[in-house]
């Protein structure tokens, strides 16, 4: 089961006293190698006489791990002091630095250099990946193991200055991804770039009149790279009130056909911005040097979508396209004005949703009459209670990530879901992402997840697909939320307390 971080880097650097702070980020790393499958031990005898911060140990992989918080660069001294260490122990046992400043060039020389003993070395920017879900641990330690032994080369995930400004202002999302040990974006095999599981309803008559569909406004900016994306995204979310949430697909169109779903805009960035780490990660090569991305968020009364195309060999995207789906034209047009401005777009309108008539209905909502038995490898954690103040608590199960019942199995879903072209692309994917129409706490256990809907909309000439599942009964309520059931009663707020009752208490085994 997931260990939540009970502190964050944001709230060490708000300590002044650096040894009070050096101790601290001494725990948040134990914490870290901890949830990320390790055993742990602190302040170890292996490297006696010196005195070594932590070994962490997974399978016969030993990591004997310094950790610095100092405002300069890490140079060489500190590298041959971690090396001296490396001494006095077995030559099976790797060195790991972990810095929360950078490392100068003179220390990466040196790793390079000197490869009798392994050191691989951690940064920020890779520790704070790891932290929020957008990361692997292990797997980034075996990556950099790859890279030093096959390459010679020292591993770190690159940090732009610029590109991380902008995109630390983003709100975090409410959702994160979990496979039970840790948390990280879906990575799928599938074989159309159109197709994104959307975690939201979509709504095409957001003003509820017959014949009337909305507004959309579409804006195609250039960008020469990541960090004009970046900034343009912020100007979103100020201008539409994005909460960070939101759900992404990244497709390469080369053999085999392959990519990525995920949530949450911040993780959506960084996925794009660290394109090459993340094949490298999953083992894969990219045969077709471009990637078609998909994003579609919530915004304020409606939804923003962008779809564009990202040169994985320069770096540049191609045909970004936002648009922007709205009730009807808002009144202050300010806000709009400057948003197609800034895109280069000066003389963009509104206009009605467009539909093209080929594509058949624009949505299509199918219950099965018999529930399909769900084989999971994924959770999706929601965190909707932020009142709370046990962190564990504000945490629930509202999805699951699960192999595709219907993959490869066109017929199946003819069958079942019928023959609209909704459904066209549904056997297509070999992961889905599924919404849980009953929410669960990360504690509970239950005895089967089952398929009963499919959503699937248009969304202008992009597919839209929503599968709903469900479970059987609880085997086991955890206790976090025995405690938040006991605590309901007392709240004031009378719609907050019915929320919290369905929530912890819904669907109660019989």
């Amino acid at each position: 089961m997931t260990r939540w971080f009970k502190t964050d880097l944001s709230q060490l650097e708000k300590v002044s006293n650096q040894r009070i702070r050096g101790r601290e980020f001494e725990t948040y790393l134990y914490g870290l190698f901890y949830n990320g499958g390790f055993s742990v031990q602190r302040n170890p005898g292996t490297a006696r006489p010196r005195q070594t911060d932590l070994i962490a140990k997974h399978r016969g992989q030993t990591l004997l791990i310094e950790a610095k918080w100092i405002a300069r660069p890490i140079g060489t001294p500190e590298i041959d002091a971690l090396r001296s260490r490396l001494d006095r122990v077995p030559s099976d046992i790797i060195g790991c630095f972990v810095s929360m400043s950078d490392y100068s060039d003179a220390a990466l020389r040196e790793v390079e250099r000197n490869r009798t003993r392994e050191i691989l070395l951690i940064n920020r920017v890779e520790l704070e990946a790891i932290q929020h879900g957008r990361l692997d641990l292990r797997d980034l330690i075996n990556t950099k193991r790859d890279k030093l032994r096959d390459e010679g080369k020292v591993w770190l995930r690159e940090q732009d200055r610029k590109r991380s400004r902008a995109k630390s202002s983003f709100p975090l999302s409410d959702e994160l991804l979990d496979d039970g040990v840790r948390r990280r974006s879906t990575f799928a095999f599938q074989s159309d770039s159109t197709t994104l599981f959307t975690r939201e309803i979509l709504q095409f008559d957001p003003s509820g009149t017959p014949g009337q569909t909305g507004v959309e406004l579409q804006l195609t900016p250039e960008f020469e790279g990541l960090g004009e994306l970046s900034d343009f995204f912020s100007q979103l979310v100020k201008t539409l009130e994005l909460e960070g949430g939101g759900a992404f697909s990244i497709h390469n169109p080369g053999k085999p056909n392959f990519g990525w779903h995920g949530v949450g805009l911040t993780t959506f960035l960084d996925e794009v911005e660290n394109a090459k780490q993340r094949y490298a990660l999953v083992h894969q090569d990219y045969s077709h040097r471009r990637e078609s991305l998909t994003y579609l968020a919530p915004c304020k009364g409606g939804f923003l979508h962008f779809e564009g195309q990202q040169d994985l060999e320069l770096n540049t995207f191609w045909q970004s396209e936002f648009t922007i789906y709205l009730p009807g034209i808002p009144v202050n047009l300010e806000p709009f004005i400057r948003l197609c401005e800034r895109s280069g777009s000066p003389f963009a309108t509104f206009n009605p949703v467009n539909h093209d008539d080929r594509l058949g209905e624009i949505h299509q909502r199918v219950y099965l009459k018999t529930p399909i038995p769900l084989d999971v490898i994924g959770r999706v954690l929601s965190q909707r209670f932020r009142d709370l103040r046990n962190e564990d608590e504000r945490f629930s199960v509202s999805g699951i990530v699960a192999r595709n019942p219907f993959y490869e199995k066109k017929g199946d879903v003819e069958r079942l879901l019928g023959k609209s072209r909704l459904f066209r692309d549904f056997a297509l994917s070999e992961t889905l992402i599924f919404s849980l129409k009953d929410w669960l706490g990360v504690d509970d256990k239950v005895d089967r997840f089952e398929m009963t809907r499919v959503d699937s909309n248009w969304m202008g000439g992009n597919h839209m697909l929503r599968p709903v599942c469900t479970w059987g009964e609880i085997l086991h309520r955890g206790r976090r939320h025995r405690r938040l059931l006991a605590a309901s009663s007392p709240l004031d707020d009378a719609s907050k307390n019915r929320g919290l009752r369905r929530h912890v208490s819904r669907k109660q085994t019989t």
